[in-house]
C-alpha cells in the first residue's frame, strides 16, 4: 500500500508535467514521511485497543519482528506491551 500511495503521487506529477527530478523527490520524501508519521499513529492506537483487553500481572508469550524491525517505530505487538507498561499492569514477557 505504501509503495502503491508513492507510485501514485509520482505518476501524478510526472502526467501533471512535473519534470523536474527535485520537486518528484521533494514529493516523494513529503508522502514518505507522512507514511511514517501514520504509521506510529495507527501502531499507537493498536497498541493501546490490545492493552485494553491485557489483564494486570499478565504472562505474554511473544515472539515476532517487531518495533522498527516490522514497523516505523512503536510496533504491532509490542506497541501492546509498550503501552501495558505505561500503564503500570506489571506484565511478564
Amino acid at each position: 500500500w505504501a509503495t502503491e500511495r508513492l507510485l501514485k503521487v509520482g505518476n501524478t506529477l510526472v502526467a501533471g508535467g512535473v519534470a523536474d527530478k527535485q520537486e518528484v523527490v521533494k514529493a516523494l520524501l513529503a508522502e514518505a514521511e507522512r507514511l511514517a508519521e501514520e504509521d506510529i499513529e495507527v501502531n499507537r492506537r493498536m497498541g493501546k485497543y490490545g492493552a485494553a483487553v491485557v489483564r494486570q500481572n499478565s504472562n505474554i508469550l511473544h515472539h515476532c519482528n517487531t518495533g522498527a524491525l516490522a514497523t516505523v517505530d512503536w510496533g504491532t505487538a509490542i506497541g501492546v506491551i509498550y503501552e501495558c507498561h505505561a500503564q503500570k499492569k506489571n506484565i511478564h514477557v
